[in-house]
């Protein structure tokens, strides 16, 4: 747990670097709003993958 409260920052980036796959976004800490509690809360990596369909004429 010290590592972690030391080195999250670096071990944050290398999770976002792997999630990173085409096509996709990834985001490196922000903020949502908890829908059960209305409050914001802070989130270190979020990813969102997209399926890519390629479409012909």
């Amino acid at each position: 747990m010290k590592w972690l409260n030391e080195n999250g920052a670096a071990l944050e980036m290398r999770v976002a670097r792997k999630l990173l796959v085409t096509p996709s976004q990834v985001e490196h800490s922000g903020y949502y709003r908890d829908v059960n509690e209305g409050s914001l809360r802070e989130f270190d990596v979020h990813a969102i993958f997209t399926k890519y369909v390629m479409r012909t004429k």
